[in-house]
């Protein structure tokens, strides 16, 4: 296993730290002491009379869960907010004793992905854009960075900068638009906040948008939510919230709820969190203004009241209680709730148990092939995650796959595995039982670091310590998420040339 770096830092406050697992709208709970190694951590705390930024006490979720309301709520307004510019979070579940959800005009809808303008793909002129993936995966799962990974932030000046650097500001998405910086990991999907409704492009995965408290100089094109409009807005008194990931970012500030809509589906008292500091490598990504909770409740260590995600909200309104995810590359691609629609896959569904003692929509994959040599009948854990870019695989199975790459090496400066632009890659295929996954070689290319130096889309998981199955893999796969059942279904499908 690779060296973990501990880093340490004060704070002030008291009570429980909760340490937010973002991948799909869960958390677990830990104490933390006062001298802390930084992994990721989320705390929500009343604000008395000595809690400034810190504090101590009830907590609430960031991603689909909900906030503990420890005081009244009151009606937004540009005077309700504390006087420093800051950004709010939409936290896309249910307040304990909000108003019910009220059901879709139909059991059963689809919502396309829409492309954002601002992308610009990698090409050589964001060489760090695989790194930041990486760390972004790291910093999602609340895994202390590797010595390994350590040293390539050193490298990267600037992305180390960013990493460090806490400005004003916080972003994070609802579902399906490459993003800017060399990224081809979220997809944007819109979403109604407040009454009248105001449209935020988001990525379905977990819990924030930007909003008119934002400083000015960080909103730059972001489309914002601004409670001020809103009739439904209110906020949650003597509440606030905190989060630091494992990369050294963060954010924090305080709670509202609204009325939030995702296609048919409205829910009434949705959690908005409002960030009044974020640190400045959220502000990057200018065509994504917020995330959207889609993961299972079980997670939720909110007191008093456990918090529903998203889904959970959803889930008695839909015809079928499941989701599919066609994710494409290149293009947009689409989410579909409570059916499956035949015309998007080719051949047969196969299906892998989730577990149901995990947070994550994690599964058993029985297998694997790394073309041309044959299939390994190998079972490995795996979670299955449409927030992380990048398909994170065991060790040995990584380096025997770049074993067919001539000119691949690894790179200290990235903490990855690089290779020839102009090289072939070979396939790479899953098993669920008979069921065959296909990710064309193509497929794996992530990007350029330089005019001839490419960016695995494969890379290690080992300081991770579980397999992630991120989008360079989903894109290639039509995507089954069966809460009914807690299962994963896995179909091929036509692929994007």
């Amino acid at each position: 296993m690779p060296r973990t770096v501990s880093l340490s830092t004060d704070h002030r406050g008291q009570g429980k730290w909760r340490t937010q697992q973002m991948g799909w709208g869960d958390e677990a709970v830990s104490r933390i002491p006062a001298r802390l190694r930084i992994t990721s951590r989320n705390r929500i705390t009343p604000l008395g009379r000595n809690n400034k930024r810190s504090g101590g006490g009830a907590s609430a979720r960031l991603d689909g869960g909900l906030a503990s309301d420890p005081g009244s709520s009151t009606p937004a307004s540009p005077t309700t907010d504390l006087s420093p510019p800051f950004v709010r979070a939409l936290l896309l579940s249910r307040g304990g004793s909000g108003a019910p959800a009220e059901p879709p005009s139909g059991e059963s809808f689809s919502l396309m992905q829409v492309r954002n303008e601002n992308y610009v793909p990698s090409d050589g002129q964001n060489s760090s854009c695989g790194l930041e993936a990486m760390l972004r995966a790291y910093a999602k799962y609340h895994v202390p960075l590797t010595a390994e990974l350590s040293t390539a932030i050193r490298l990267n000046v600037g992305l180390a900068g960013a990493v460090n650097k806490r400005a004003g500001t916080a972003t994070g998405t609802v579902a399906a638009s490459p993003p800017p910086i060399g990224y081809d990991l979220e997809y944007i999907t819109p979403v109604k906040i407040g009454t009248p409704p105001q449209t935020i492009n988001v990525v379905l995965d977990t819990g924030w948008v930007m909003s008119s408290d934002t400083p000015s100089k960080q909103r730059t094109t972001h489309a914002i939510y601004r409670p001020g409009r809103s009739s439904t807005a209110r906020r949650v008194s003597r509440t606030t919230w905190n989060i630091g990931y494992g990369d050294g970012s963060g954010a924090g500030g305080i709670v509202y709820r609204d009325k939030v809509s995702l296609g048919r589906a409205s829910f009434a008292r949705q959690t908005v969190q409002g960030a009044q500091w974020v640190s400045d490598m959220f502000t990057r990504d200018v065509h994504i203004s917020g995330i959207m909770g889609m993961g299972m409740s079980s997670g939720s260590t909110v007191r008093p009241s456990p918090a529903k995600t998203f889904m959970d909200n959803m889930r008695p309104s839909l015809r079928q209680p499941l989701f599919t995810a066609n994710l494409k590359k290149g293009k947009a691609g689409n989410f579909n709730f409570g059916y499956v629609n035949r015309a998007e896959y080719t051949g047969g569904i196969a299906y892998s148990a989730a577990s149901r003692s995990s947070i994550y929509w994690e599964i058993t994959v029985d297998g694997y092939q790394l073309a041309p040599d044959a299939y390994q009948r190998r079972p490995w854990r795996a979670i299955v995650d449409t927030g992380t870019t990048l398909l994170l695989l065991p060790d040995a199975m990584v380096r025997a796959y770049y074993a067919k790459v001539p000119g691949t090496r690894y790179d200290a400066g990235y903490a990855a595995f690089v290779f020839p632009c102009n090289a072939r890659l070979p396939d790479f295929r899953f098993g669920i039982g008979g069921y065959r996954g296909l990710v064309p070689g193509r497929y794996i290319n992530y990007g350029y670091i330089n005019p001839t130096t490419c960016y695995g889309g494969i890379q290690s998981s080992e300081g991770i310590g579980i397999s992630i199955l991120g989008d360079i893999l989903l894109k290639a796969q039509f995507v089954v998420f069966d809460l009914g059942r807690m299962r994963v279904g896995f179909a091929n499908k036509k692929l994007e040339t």
